[in-house]
Order: C-alpha cells, then sequence, then structure tokens
C-alpha cells in the first residue's frame, strides 16, 4: 500500500473553515477572500452548509456583470459534494474528478462540516507523494548510465552503449 492509499482527508483538510451569511454580496465574499488569501467560502454555517462560493462563481457573476450587491446564494454552487474524513487520497481525487469540483468538504458522520479540502491540498499531497517516492528509486537507479556527447556521430557513440563501453 502506498503513502496515497494511506493518507486521509483528516490529514489534510483545512479545519478553519470560513463561512459567508446567504445573503452577503458577492462583493463582501470576494472582499473576504482576498483579505483571507482563500479560493472559497462555505454559504451558511457550520452546522447548516447550503452551498459554496469560489473564486470561479466570483468571475463568472463579474462576467456576467452581476451587480456587486447580488446575493452570494444566487451564484453559489449547489448542492455540496462531501465526503468524510476517513476517505483517502486516491479516491477522495476520484470524487473530485467524477463531480469536476475544486474543493470537497469534509463532514462528520452527522453531517455536520469539519473541514475543506482544496485543489491545492490534494496538490500539495499529491506532489510530496510524488517526490518521496523518486527519492526511493534514486537509491536504486543504476548510475552507470551510456554519455553519448552531441558532437560525436553514432558510429563513434555506439560503441559506449555497449555493456563493455560505459563513459564514467
Amino acid at each position: 500500500m502506498t503513502a496515497l492509499h494511506t493518507t486521509t482527508l483528516a490529514d489534510l483538510m483545512t479545519r478553519a473553515v470560513r463561512y459567508i451569511a446567504p445573503g452577503s454580496t458577492f462583493q463582501a465574499a470576494a472582499h473576504l477572500m482576498a483579505q483571507e488569501h482563500i479560493s472559497s467560502l462555505l454559504v451558511g454555517s457550520t452546522e447548516n452548509s447550503l452551498g459554496i462560493i469560489t473564486e470561479v462563481n466570483i468571475l463568472r457573476a463579474l462576467h456576467e456583470r452581476r451587480p456587486a450587491e447580488t446575493p452570494v446564494e444566487a451564484i453559489m454552487a449547489t448542492p455540496l459534494i462531501t465526503a468524510p474524513p476517513d476517505l483517502d487520497l486516491i479516491k477522495a481525487r476520484q470524487l473530485v474528478e467524477k463531480y469536476n469540483i475544486r474543493h470537497l468538504v469534509i463532514v462528520d458522520a452527522n453531517g455536520k462540516t469539519i473541514g475543506i479540502v482544496s485543489e491545492t491540498n490534494f496538490r500539495l499531497a499529491i506532489g510530496g507523494a510524488i517526490f518521496r517516492h523518486l527519492e526511493t528509486l534514486e537509491g536504486v537507479m543504476d548510475r552507470k548510465i551510456p554519455i553519448c556527447r552531441p558532437v560525436h556521430c553514432w558510429r563513434m557513440a555506439s560503441p559506449t552503449c555497449s555493456p563493455t563501453g560505459w563513459i564514467t
């Protein structure tokens, strides 16, 4: 079993989830997201999350020339796609790809929001696992690789590719 299969959403989720009231304007949401350096806000509360507003929703509203006073509930994404905290990284990533979303809301057994995992969280976790795997591969790789310099023609370079012609 790889590190990707043993890593769960609980390991990488952001626990400090930010919320905004459904009647708040999308301008207020954009300001809060910029101030907090975050890419999404849940609409509602911990006990009752109604939807999510993301950078994409904000950009779409601007593109559609919606008034800045438009309430977030008019542009939020619904329904929320949720997952339990013990879901492994591979299955979670498949869920995100299935629904073409960038944020996965983590809920406990009672449906209460306990965290959120963003595309950035996934990239950091998967990227770290890949680099750790590459480090283990480096230890088993053969260091005696034939080197054929660009100035050599094929007839001169081909003997270096034989088992007895290694260049070190």
